[in-house]
């Protein structure tokens, strides 16, 4: 009821209900207080007030609320209670938070749990040929679009947001030397706050989806460019409220990185960071089902490597803002690592190009193509009991997932590794050279694990063109798979082999 403030009477009682007022205030604030000490829970102590569990338990229940459709809703407000209760405890006063979940999502049971989002289907280069056609003409020619040394080199976000490896603080689920990606969902909040933080009340809410998908490639045979990209890709919408109370900036940095003591020069390019209301993020991702993204990208030029194969590496790390944000919590991605190089003796065949050097490929032999050559691989890596020279208890490195080998050119190791083969075969095969045959050496005398006097590997006389098939199995994944061998500065990539029908 309205005091009326024409008499003295009023204005006294007045006074004495604005003093009951702000005796309850302090009161209040006080018990609040005292909750969040004898019970670990509430905001973030100092610098002004603090949600109390009471108004957590209001913002739980309006987050159920928007998630049984009793409040105004867009779509469905994923794990409302969980990640709003985790925000309003950080919360101190009116304003936004955003939290980077970058841990999988799971079933009820702990599996981990299935995630389809819209679009997700669909290959970067899908997605930018249904954006040209979206966009007309001059929209294909802003996309870019990265080439491919073969099919496996390409993502769909599916595929990315359901590998375990792309969540967590590491570089990233590595499909191949030449695309990786990193996943995490992201959850936004705006609390509107009065009465020094004691009454608040959620204005909007929102769960993202985010893949990160980076390619690197190949400039092609002779070419130059040592580029690199990242599309972020914003799906699975789940939001709720006035989504003009929330602005979304989503950017991706290229950091110069310096290894054994060797500094790369920068990265130069990319588009800066896009900033956009939520409600137009939202917009947008309904044009194409559901699906958004922002392209960057780089190029590291020969100028800024170092060495005779001018390599150079950087760190590419995700950002994530809310305008007017009180709380971030993890709103920058861990690096991830990508190198790039100009090695004459990859160029001529492969250009110049850049990779990400974590990953660890597979060189694969067929059995119906290589032969002889691919039946002493699998010997070595399956039985190497049964090979040639006989050892007891030998252990022949580079089956997937134990030691890999490395690639090396110093020309001294090379031709020792090839002689101890050499002689290996004319002791357990004598006579091959009449019969036309060939030794063929696993591991592969241009690698760091060659034969050694140790005796781990293998030897097997075989016909001149299973051991051309095999050599050329050889040169083609070092090459196109751009495998740096620079004996000088100990850069010796790493790789496995294995063997199929």
């Amino acid at each position: 009821m309205r005091i009326p403030s024409s008499t003295p009477g009023n204005r006294k009682r007045r006074g004495r209900i604005a003093a009951l007022l702000a005796v309850l205030s302090l009161l209040t604030v006080a018990a609040a207080g005292t909750a969040q000490a004898s019970t670990g829970s509430g905001g973030r102590s100092g610098g002004g007030a603090t949600l109390s569990d009471s108004v957590v338990r209001t913002i739980d229940a309006q987050a159920d609320a928007a998630r049984a459709g009793t409040a105004p809703v867009h779509g469905r407000l994923a794990q409302a209670p969980q990640w709003a209760k985790t925000a309003a405890h950080h919360l101190r006063t009116t304003g936004s938070a955003l939290i980077t979940d970058d841990t999988r999502p799971t079933t009820g049971s702990g599996e981990p749990a299935r995630i389809t989002v819209p679009g997700g289907d669909m290959t970067v280069r899908q997605l930018m040929r249904k954006a040209a056609a979206a966009r007309g003409p001059e929209a294909s020619a802003t996309a870019p679009a990265p080439a491919a040394a073969n099919a496996d080199d390409d993502m769909t976000v599916n595929e990315c947001v359901n590998n375990h490896g792309a969540y967590g603080r590491g570089q990233g689920y590595g499909k191949t030397r030449f695309v990786s990606c990193q996943a995490q969902r992201l959850h936004m909040l705006y609390v509107d706050c009065w009465w020094f933080g004691i009454n608040c009340r959620v204005k909007a809410a929102a769960d993202v989806t985010v893949a990160d998908i980076r390619y690197t490639e190949n400039a092609g045979k002779g070419s130059s460019g040592r580029y690199f990209w990242n599309y972020q890709f914003l799906s699975g919408f789940h939001v709720w409220g006035d989504l003009s109370k929330l602005s979304l900036t989503v950017d991706e940095s290229c950091t110069a990185q310096t290894v054994s003591g060797h500094a790369s020069g920068p990265c130069t390019g990319s588009d800066g960071p896009t900033t956009k209301s939520l409600a137009a993020w939202y917009a947008e991702a309904e044009i194409f089902g559901g699906i958004t993204w922002t392209v960057h990208d780089w190029e590291q030029p020969a100028s800024a490597g170092w060495g005779p194969d001018r390599l150079s590496y950087a760190r590419l790390r995700w950002h994530y803002r809310v305008k007017g944000s009180e709380v971030s919590i993890h709103p920058d991605g861990p690096p991830a690592q990508v190198r790039c190089d100009s090695a004459a003796y990859l160029r001529a065949d492969a250009g110049e190009g850049c990779v990400f050097p974590w990953v660890t490929e597979t060189m694969w032999f067929s059995l119906a193509k290589q032969g002889g050559s691919a039946q002493n691989v699998k010997a070595g890596l399956y039985s190497p009991a049964s090979t040639k020279p006989p050892k007891a208890g030998k252990s022949i490195p580079g089956r997937p997932g134990t030691t890999p080998l490395h690639r090396t050119r110093d020309t001294t190791q090379v031709d020792a590794h090839r002689a101890q083969a050499v002689a290996s075969c004319d002791t357990y095969f004598p006579g091959y050279r009449a019969k036309k045959e060939q030794c063929d050496e696993f591991p592969f005398a241009s690698t760091l694990e060659g034969a050694t006097p140790a005796l781990n590997y293998s030897v097997k006389a075989i016909s001149r063109s299973d051991n051309a098939s095999g050599g050329a199995v050889e040169k083609n994944f070092w090459t196109l798979r751009r495998i740096i061998a620079d004996d000088a500065d100990k850069v010796n990539d790493p790789f496995w082999v294995d063997v199929r029908a």
